[in-house]
């Protein structure tokens, strides 16, 4: 059987920043991906492997496409270990075509086409996570900064809403039991937005890694969360996920709500109607999210009660809807459907807020977030940021009666009392905060 010429062909690199790649024609044997390409070798030419600098002019690093997958930890944000992680030619490989041929027997200057037995093709779209397990089984880490930064990558493509689903997903480093959350999440994001995906594992990763020819991905695209670490965004906000945001979104596309494909389908999926005239034209809802009933990250009691008291007196006040409640007391459906007809979402800092991701955005949409006073960490403060920077997303943080947003928030900072169930709140504060987001944007709708 002949395999049509247009496929077997050199490598093209779609897009890229540190840790996000997509590639068509990426060929894989034994365990290594090779890059195929025609562009010229550095001069010098390279002598010996180097994952910091690619030996081709024009292409990027190794080591900011891919890692060998170990967890991160250590210093300056998990970058300690760096080095260990780092590819080596057993893990990614740049090749010239005449390397290629010489190493497979397959020309792909030649424009011919090319027999099957030469090489394996595994037809449609991959989407290779290639992380270690160490995150994933997080719901906020798997959806809000895996996928986050996978969707911002896709996205930057072009096509929005008629992007089609990736054939498959890969977690070349992950066994099929251990990617599943504890609040069964994870596995409801996956069969909800891609319910024809075929999702693969390590095992099956192996399969492919046993066969004796070299295995053609037509397109694909790799997320690797070491690979971005070094990148600035990371640096600067300690998210793997803000990386990508230094590929562009065309321009006007989902009016910049570059995240509303993956949005939709979850609300929809959820029995959200957001093209009702009842979802069109509901009262405000503003949702406390608890933690008194968790064991750790709890506001003081008498701090608590204070703020639901004056969140029911703002209730009357206004006309607005107030639900307080416990999110482990909710089903996953529940959940979503609760936050995704939230207009305000309060709530101690914690794995709760990453329900953000499911709000229908516009003028009034805000989280707000509490924290300890003194301590700060960027996970829901810049998922709101840059999910609402099309469609109007506000954060706020609240160190007991101090309100801080960007750009004037602080670095990450955990101090002691950071996990604590002593955190203080001054619910007046957080009240006229939502006053004031209620009242500001009516104002606005009246012109």
């Amino acid at each position: 059987m002949i395999i049509p010429g247009g496929l077997v062909r050199e490598t093209t690199i779609i897009k890229h920043v540190p840790g996000w790649t997509i590639l068509d024609s990426l060929y894989m044997h034994n365990g290594t991906y090779y890059i195929v390409t025609s562009n010229p070798p550095i001069d010098p030419p390279q002598t010996k492997y180097d994952p910091a600098q690619s030996s081709f002019l024009n292409l990027p690093p190794p080591k900011a496409i891919l890692s060998k997958g170990y967890d991160v930890y250590g210093a300056r944000g998990g970058m300690g270990n760096e080095p260990m992680r780092v590819p080596d030619e057993q893990g990614l490989r740049y090749v010239s075509t005449a390397e290629f041929r010489d190493l497979f027997g397959i020309d792909l200057t030649a424009k011919e086409e090319v027999e099957e037995w030469r090489v394996h093709t595994v037809p449609g779209l991959t989407f290779i996570l290639n992380d270690s397990p160490q995150f994933i089984t997080h719901y906020y880490h798997f959806c809000a900064e895996l996928w986050f930064g996978v969707w911002r990558t896709y996205a930057s493509l072009g096509g929005g809403h008629k992007l089609p689903p990736p054939t498959r997903v890969l977690f070349p480093n992950l066994d099929s039991a251990h990617w599943r959350d504890y609040a069964n999440m994870n596995q409801l994001f996956m069969r909800s937005l891609l319910p024809s995906t075929q999702m693969l594992f390590s095992h099956d990763w192996y399969d492919w890694v046993s066969l004796s020819i070299p295995i053609l991905f037509p397109r694909v695209l790799i997320a690797d969360r070491s690979a971005a670490m070094p990148a600035y965004n990371y640096q600067r906000f300690q998210r793997t996920a803000a990386v990508p945001f230094g590929l562009l979104i065309p321009h006007g596309e989902e009016r910049g709500d570059w995240w509303s494909p993956v949005r939709d389908a979850i609300r929809a999926f959820a029995g959200l109607d957001d093209d009702s005239a009842t979802a069109r034209t509901t009262r405000p809802v503003v949702t406390y999210l608890s933690r008194q009933d968790w064991n750790r990250r709890k506001l003081k009691t008498e701090d608590h009660e204070r703020l639901v008291a004056e969140l029911r007196k703002l209730e009357v006040e206004l006309g607005i809807e107030v639900i307080v409640v416990s999110a482990e007391n909710l089903s996953r459906w529940e959940q979503i459907r609760l936050v995704g007809r939230s207009t305000i979402l309060i709530g101690v800092h914690g794995n709760g807020l990453t329900a953000e991701l499911w709000m229908n955005l516009g003028f009034r949409s805000t989280v707000i977030e509490i924290f300890y006073p003194g301590g700060w960490a960027h996970d829901y403060e810049y998922t709101a940021r840059a999910m609402g920077a099309g469609g109007g997303l506000k954060h706020y943080g609240i160190w007991n009666d101090q309100v801080l947003t960007s750009p004037g928030f602080p670095p990450p900072s955990y101090p002691p009392g950071f996990q604590g169930n002593e955190i203080p709140v001054d619910g007046r504060t957080v009240v006229n905060l939502v006053r004031d987001r209620i009242t500001a944007a009516a104002e606005l709708d009246d012109g």
